[in-house]
């Protein structure tokens, strides 16, 4: 209910534009906005696809990305309802409607939430968290050096943490492969970094995440570099959307560590069938006659009639 199509900014909050969710249709994020600004803000999912021509597709990638937050904060109970309320039904076009017939409420059981899917989500959909990235990290880390006081290290080797920005790819005059990393720290502050061409084949980055830099801190006009000696992106947490069923319980049980958890019993084996259904009662099979065999009597019996003829 607040984001235009491009990203803007009121006082010190950002809001993201829909250009930034990936996959939206540029032609429903337009008919969202302008429905929005001729007839005033959505109040519920009912209401935005009565409103705006939007199929079931499209209207999961907004509930994923967060921009139906206004309107549920819930992720899972929004898809329940857009299921409800799209599932097998083609978008319409855009007509004002007469009257609005009264939808039937359902009771849905209380839909278990962990903030740690919606960073997985804006990674998917945004292509960055919208947390702090250092809190997705496997492992915490000791970071000292920030960008507030990296001054103090001149000349030292340190080891910096910072999560990828950008980084641009450059050549020396004989040709290598060089380039310059810009990370954010902690604090959300700015490092600079280069990796000469020896340290760049080495290394390579490997996309966004954040990293573990170490080498030599460089100044040069009041501006300070770390000139890189080794680079390593930094596992983050398992998606706990996708991981298995054993790995995704481990997880909720450290996150939420008043639910419990029943296992499942294995499949049972062909041998236990049996004790499972004691009244089939199996009759053995002769094994499957030789194909010499097969008939032979009839076989004899005919010969003999024919002779006897």
């Amino acid at each position: 209910n607040m984001s235009d199509q491009l990203t803007s900014i009121s006082g010190k909050t950002v809001h993201l534009g829909f250009h930034m969710v990936k996959s939206l249709n540029d032609a429903v994020a337009k008919s969202v906005v302008e429905e929005r600004k001729a007839n005033g803000p959505f109040d519920t999912l009912l209401d935005l696809t009565e409103r705006v021509s939007i199929g079931l597709e499209q209207v999961g990638l907004l509930i994923r990305s967060g921009a139906l937050r206004s309107i549920e904060q819930n992720k899972k109970t929004l898809m329940w309802e857009a299921y409800r309320i799209l599932n097998k039904v083609k978008a319409k076009e855009e007509q004002p409607l007469l009257f609005r017939a009264t939808p039937k409420n359902y009771t849905l059981p209380t839909l278990t939430h962990i903030d740690l899917e919606d960073a997985f989500d804006q990674m998917e959909h945004l292509g960055f968290p919208l947390c702090n990235p250092f809190d997705l990290l496997k492992e915490p880390v000791d970071d000292p050096v920030r960008a507030h006081n990296i001054h103090e290290y001149q000349d030292q080797h340190v080891t910096v943490y910072g999560y990828l920005v950008t980084a641009k790819n450059t050549k020396t005059k004989k040709g290598d492969r060089m380039n310059f990393g810009n990370f954010i720290d902690r604090n959300g502050h700015f490092l600079d970094t280069v990796q000469f061409p020896s340290v760049a084949a080495r290394y390579p980055y490997r996309g966004k995440g954040v990293y573990k830099v170490s080498g030599v801190v460089k100044e040069e006009f009041g501006f300070y570099t770390l000139e890189a000696d080794y680079l390593e992106r930094l596992p983050y947490v398992d998606d706990i959307r996708y991981v298995e069923e054993t790995g995704r319980n481990e997880g909720i049980e450290g996150l939420m560590p008043g639910v419990e958890h029943t296992p499942r019993s294995p499949l049972k084996r062909g041998s236990d069938v049996g004790r499972l259904m004691p009244r089939v009662e199996h009759t053995p099979q002769s094994p499957l006659k030789r194909g010499s065999d097969v008939g032979s009597d009839d076989v004899e019996s005919g010969v003999l009639d024919a002779l006897k003829k």
